[in-house]
């Protein structure tokens, strides 16, 4: 049987958010329009709730049914991205290193770029070697703007 699927679009201080869901699950979070119909869903209002606490600066991890997408090696992949804290960020020659592929660095860029689920499975917490930001399906000042998010709230958290 299919399921509904619908999608919904927030605004967020760097653009636009698309969420799209079924009726139990979070399907997709992307920055661009997917070809389906607009539609509102308890599973899209939960995402946008903790977007927004995210946002804020009051979540720093989130608890969302997501969509089990993906080859094996993407998942475990974005299961290891799950493992960045928060206010951090790792290469992604150390991301493949955790995913006991080591010389795969160029593979987990590419898990990157097709992670369904951008700032809940944090990718923009992955940069390239030397600190720079690498690609971010959002555009990079996107990316930047995430990072330094999670960087002031830190600094704020630890002077608490």
């Amino acid at each position: 049987m299919q399921r509904q699927v619908c999608q919904s679009v927030f605004m967020a201080p760097f653009g636009r958010i698309f969420i799209t869901s079924n009726e139990t699950e979070i399907v997709r979070i992307s920055f661009s329009e997917l070809n389906i119909p607009y539609g509102k869903s308890p599973m899209i209002e939960l995402a946008w709730s903790q977007i927004s606490e995210y946002l804020n600066g009051s979540r720093c991890d989130f608890s969302l049914p997501l969509s089990n997408v993906g080859t094996p090696f993407l998942r475990n992949c974005w299961s290891a991205l799950l493992e960045i804290p928060y206010g951090f960020t790792l290469t992604y020659k150390a991301v493949a290193e955790r995913v006991k592929r080591p010389k795969a660095y160029r593979a987990v860029a590419r898990a990157c770029a097709l992670n369904p689920f951008p700032i809940v499975v944090p990718c923009h917490r992955v940069v390239a070697s030397g600190g720079k930001l690498g690609g971010f399906a959002g555009g990079l000042s996107t990316k930047r703007y995430l990072l330094d998010l999670e960087q002031r709230n830190v600094a704020v958290r630890s002077r608490n």
